[in-house]
This record gives structure tokens, C-alpha cells and sequence, in this order.
């Protein structure tokens, strides 16, 4: 009679391999990271992300940048694919919102999110082409029960302060989209601590594709678009025909997510590069430890110049932003 332990020996292989095949059925795949670009130098600025990405990212440096081009560009085809990259043909944007600045981007946040959910992606980070990775971002991976990890604006700028009276722009806004009183929630601004109602920054978005948020922000913002009484509003005010597509988003937010629904993603994401110098806070934005992302405004890779000289930091990471503009394999 054979002792036990060797059958021990047989099964216990077989347990491990079934474990493993376990794991990697179970195992999420990791979030799928988009963009929009509507212009040559934007392309430049995607690059120029997707490289900080491999280099930065971490596990999720073999991570491919989508990158949906505003169908101005062209094919693409026929365009010069930066490595790194896979370079997708945005949808049109929304006759209605013809004349409207950023009109094609929330349709193609809503293009990512479908192609994410098909391809069985559980998250989508939709960035900003100036956004440059600096570590890690792990909270791009959200939390269970989490639908949207989200980062307000810079400035205050068209938002009204919390508990003040939103005026006719808003008003109107809130009510054509459906947005109850008391789904609103206060947002603190990122470069002047200003409190503000809900006005969350569209260039930062962590969502779940399966919860649908970019293609309802989509939708919500053709309906805004088609409104008369908002594009009456818009011609008086260009600041809010500029920023109706992430006023709309807002709206969007508010009425399709509670508040455990929401991750107010760290500060160190979406860290506005030299912005007191650029537009003017209360807060200093030169010192870049700890950072994890950040947005440059167009500064990189070249434009910055000396201002670029005046940050502090690591310096493997300092390095790196001041390299020339050339391509990086």
C-alpha cells in the first residue's frame, strides 16, 4: 500500500494548475486609456503621453493609447501612428452642436466607453491629450461598487459658488437635463480651493464602461447643443459656449451616480503643471514630487522653455520632461 503523501504528490499539482486557470479567468483586465485629438499638435501632445506611459506607467506601461482623431484629420490611416499608440477615426460630432468649441469630444468619450465594454474592459481613464504620466496610476483601477473616479476643475471660472443662486445659464441647463436639487454635490476648485456646485474636470475621467456615463454625457450634451435658450445664452457668454460640454458633464454625473458611485481620484492626478504662472492660483504648482499625473497646457514637449527650468522635483522625472522633442521608442 502506497503511503499518502503520495498521493499528495499527484493531486497537489493538479490543485495548483486549476488555481492558477481560476486566476486568470477572474483576473480584470487592466483599464484601457483614451484621448481625443482634433489637431496636428494635439497628435504631438498624445505622443508625447503615450511615451510618459511607457515609461512611467507601471503595470500598465504596455498599456496602448487610443487615440480618437476628430474626423478633420483625416484617415487615420494616413497619418504617422507615434509608438504606442492606436489611432481611431472619431465619430462626427452632433449637428447640433455645430459652431461649438470641443463639440467632438464627448462623442468620442462615448466611442471609447463602447469599444471598451466590447472589448470586456472593466474601466476606461479618458484623459486629456496634455495629460503626461509620472508614476503609477493606480487608482485608474477603480474601486468595487465605483462607476466614476473623477477630479474637479482648475478654476472656478463659469461655475457658481455652492449655495449660491446658479443664474439663467445653469437654471436652464439643470432643467433641460433633468438634474434634481438634491442630486448636486460641491466640488472644490483644484488651483484656488474655491467651493463651487458641480463642475467636474472633463479632461479626467476613471468610469466603468458598463455604467454607460460618456454616452449619456453624449447625449446630454447634443440636447444642451440643441436648445435655443442655452445657445441663446452661449452667443451672450463665450466662456459658456466653451465650456458647455463639461457643464453638460456635470449635469451627467450628477443625475446618473450617487455619491458611493464616485471616487474623487487624489490630488496628485491631473496635477496642473506651472498653471499659476499660466492663468494665475492661489495655489504654487512647480514641485512635482508625488505626482502622478499631469497636464501641461501645451507646455511639453518643447513650448515650456524656461519656465521648465524653475520646477523641482525628481530629477530622473525632471530629466525626462526636458529632453528634446524628438520621437521616443
Amino acid at each position: 500500500m502506497r503511503p499518502w503523501w503520495w498521493m499528495t504528490l499527484l493531486v497537489l499539482p493538479i490543485c495548483l494548475f486549476r488555481e492558477d486557470c481560476v486566476m486568470a479567468r477572474t483576473q480584470p483586465e487592466p483599464p484601457r486609456l483614451a484621448t481625443w485629438v482634433a489637431g496636428s499638435r494635439a497628435l504631438t501632445h498624445a505622443a508625447l503621453l503615450a511615451a510618459s506611459l511607457r515609461e512611467f506607467g507601471g503595470a500598465l506601461a504596455a498599456e496602448t493609447l487610443w487615440v480618437y482623431l476628430d474626423p478633420g484629420l483625416g484617415d487615420p490611416a494616413a497619418l504617422a501612428c507615434p509608438p504606442g499608440c492606436r489611432l481611431v477615426l472619431a465619430p462626427a460630432a452632433p449637428a447640433e452642436a455645430a459652431g461649438l468649441p470641443f463639440a467632438g469630444k464627448p462623442g468620442a468619450a462615448a466611442a471609447a466607453e463602447r469599444v471598451a465594454l466590447a472589448a470586456g474592459r472593466t474601466g476606461l481613464a479618458w484623459l486629456d491629450d496634455d495629460t503626461v504620466i509620472l508614476a503609477e496610476p493606480a487608482a485608474f483601477t477603480l474601486p468595487a461598487g465605483v462607476d466614476l473616479g473623477w477630479r474637479p476643475v482648475m478654476h472656478r471660472n463659469i461655475a457658481p459658488l455652492a449655495g449660491a443662486a446658479p443664474g439663467p445659464f445653469w437654471s436652464r441647463l439643470w432643467q433641460l437635463l433633468d438634474v434634481p436639487a438634491a442630486a448636486h454635490f460641491p466640488c472644490v476648485t483644484v488651483a484656488d480651493g474655491d467651493r463651487v456646485r458641480t463642475y467636474v474636470n472633463a479632461g479626467c475621467l476613471v468610469v466603468r464602461p458598463e455604467a454607460g456615463l460618456l454616452q449619456a454625457w453624449a447625449e446630454d450634451f447634443r440636447c444642451a447643443a440643441a436648445d435655443d435658450e442655452l445657445r441663446a445664452l452661449c452667443r451672450q457668454e463665450a466662456r459658456q459656449a466653451l465650456f458647455l460640454h463639461q457643464a453638460a458633464l456635470g449635469a451627467t454625473i450628477a443625475r446618473r451616480t450617487r455619491a458611493s458611485q464616485r471616487f474623487l481620484l487624489p490630488e496628485s492626478y491631473n496635477w496642473p503643471l506651472l498653471f499659476d504662472e499660466l492663468f494665475g492660483a492661489r495655489r504654487d504648482f512647480h514641485d512635482l514630487t508625488g505626482v502622478v499625473s499631469l497636464r501641461h497646457e501645451g507646455l511639453l514637449p518643447a513650448a515650456g522653455g524656461e519656465r521648465l527650468e524653475r520646477l523641482c522635483g525628481p530629477p530622473a522625472i525632471l530629466d525626462w520632461l526636458r529632453l528634446p522633442p524628438t520621437p521616443r521608442e
